[in-house]
């Protein structure tokens, strides 16, 4: 039977540590006038002693504390990133066992900047299907890990944070959160003439 899918809570999570444009310029040919210039952005935050993972299960635990479930009560986990912890296990899994989430099954979605998107897009199909009831979609990065801080353009642009959803079915109409989509991948704009990806 097809279900309605209602969001029944959002959370974020981001890590203590701010690194400000004047921090940052002591170390990149940058300054706070040209980032601020140029992005817009002040400050970032930085995860020191924390993985992708750690702000993944922050989050969740922010969603069901804010719904009330129990993590035995959640059917699904994805966590959307391009920072993971490690190539295996998947970060989603490791969240699900964190928060003591023994009857989900969880994996991840790398898709950059649309993974949250992607991810929203993909729970939403497992829940309509009626077989599943909760779902938890998390996008996490902890960018600060892998970036190259000689080159001042991306370096200056990018922090650490978390934030998810948790979606449940419904059979209220007048709760559905999704009125429709059109999802779509550029790939061929990414390759080299070598290829790979141009990133």
């Amino acid at each position: 039977m097809t279900k309605y899918v209602k969001l029944a809570a959002m959370a974020g999570y981001q890590p203590e540590r701010v690194v400000t444009n004047d921090e940052l310029s002591q170390f990149i040919d940058t300054s706070d006038e040209w980032i601020q210039s140029h992005t817009g952005i002040k400050e970032r935050h930085y995860a020191i002693d924390e993985n992708t993972s750690d702000l993944g299960t922050q989050v969740a635990r922010k969603l069901l504390a804010q719904t009330g479930m129990e993590a035995t009560e959640i059917d699904l986990i994805i966590v959307a990133t391009i920072s993971p912890d490690a190539l295996t296990p998947a970060t989603a899994a490791i969240v699900q066992g964190n928060i003591g989430a023994i009857k989900a099954f969880a994996y991840d979605i790398s898709t950059a900047c649309s993974g949250f998107v992607f991810a929203l897009s993909t729970a939403e199909k497992f829940l309509r299907s009626g077989a599943y009831q909760n779902a938890i979609v998390i996008a996490a990065e902890t960018m600060s890990k892998t970036m190259d801080f000689k080159d001042r353009t991306s370096a200056v642009f990018f922090g650490d944070g978390a934030a998810g959803a948790l979606l449940t079915t419904t059979d209220n109409p007048a709760e559905e959160i999704f009125h429709g989509e059109k999802l779509c991948t550029q790939g061929i704009k990414m390759l080299s003439t070598a290829g790979g990806s141009n990133l």
